[in-house]
C-alpha cells in the first residue's frame, strides 16, 4: 500500500500533471498571507519568491509542533499539481520529514483566496489534507 502510493506521487511530481487549466496569469493570481488546515503547518504564514509566487509555508502544526514547508520549481502556480519538501516537529521535539504536492485553486467572488488540496507522506505514511489559504 505505502510502496504503490509512493510511486503514484513520485509518478505525478515527475510528471507535473495538470488536472485544469486556468485563464489568471500570474498577475491575477491571488495573495494570501496566513495558512489554516488540517495540513502541516496548521496556521502559518505565507512566504513568496522574488516571482510573486508562493515559496513556502512556516507555521505551527496540530501536533503541537513547528512546520516549515518548501515548494519546488519556482513556487506554487495555480491549477497545477505542486511539489513541495519540508520538515518540522511534533510535540515540541520529535522531528518528522515530509513531501509531497499540493493542488491550489482560486475561490471566492474575486479569486482572492486558495484552497489547497495535499497528498503526501510524512516519512512513508501517506496523508491527505485540505487547507485555506487567505
Amino acid at each position: 500500500m505505502v510502496a504503490v502510493t509512493v510511486l503514484s506521487l513520485l509518478l505525478l511530481l515527475s510528471l507535473g500533471l495538470e488536472v485544469a487549466g486556468y485563464s489568471l496569469t500570474e498577475e491575477d493570481y491571488p495573495h494570501p498571507t496566513k495558512a489554516i488546515g488540517l495540513s502541516l503547518p496548521s496556521y502559518g504564514d505565507i512566504y513568496y519568491n522574488d516571482r510573486g509566487r508562493i515559496e513556502k509555508l512556516i507555521g505551527f502544526n496540530l501536533g503541537l509542533g513547528y512546520s516549515w514547508r518548501k515548494y519546488i520549481d519556482g513556487g506554487v502556480q495555480m491549477g497545477e499539481f505542486n511539489g513541495y519538501w519540508g520538515w518540522g516537529t511534533f510535540a515540541l521535539f520529535l522531528p518528522y520529514l515530509e513531501f509531497g504536492a499540493t493542488y491550489a485553486t482560486p475561490i471566492g467572488e474575486k479569486n482572492d483566496d486558495v484552497l489547497a488540496f495535499e497528498v503526501g507522506a510524512i516519512y512513508l505514511v501517506p496523508r491527505i489534507s485540505v487547507a485555506l489559504w487567505f
